[in-house]
């Protein structure tokens, strides 16, 4: 179903169309990053935003035998499938405790799961990344 499904994405049949996804992809991203500079949240006490950037240097996970492991996705390619929601929370979670600047801009299946420190028992935000 994935290869049928699938075919452009996982397997792009020119370099041209490659590069039109990738351009695609880093309009996403410099979207998503552009909403962080509006300051339109700064200065409340009980809201901010935080990017996680922990799909903009994502590379598919590959099979042994070079093939893309589509088995983190949903048959429509798009959606995650339970084991890519799985691997994908962990990656949020440590994003959210990895401070503001210091962030992992990709998360990798099989990643162990950072846990708060008494020093910083909380999630990260620019208020308190310093």
């Amino acid at each position: 179903m994935h290869k049928l499904v699938c075919k452009e994405a996982a397997y792009p049949s020119s370099p041209d169309y490659t590069k039109e996804l990738k351009t695609v992809y880093d309009q996403y991203i410099n979207f998503t990053n552009n909403i962080n500079t509006l300051k339109r949240w700064e200065n409340r006490e009980d809201f901010t935003v935080v990017v996680q950037p922990m799909f903009e240097e994502f590379k598919l996970p590959y099979l042994p035998d070079g093939q893309p492991d589509l088995s983190f996705f949903a048959p429509d390619c798009f959606h995650l499938s339970s084991k890519g929601h799985a691997e994908c929370a962990v990656g949020l979670w440590n994003n959210m405790l990895e401070k503001v600047g210091q962030k992992a801009k990709a998360w990798t299946p099989g990643a162990k799961i950072i846990c708060p420190t008494k020093e910083n028992p909380y999630l990260f935000t620019d208020k308190n990344s310093n």
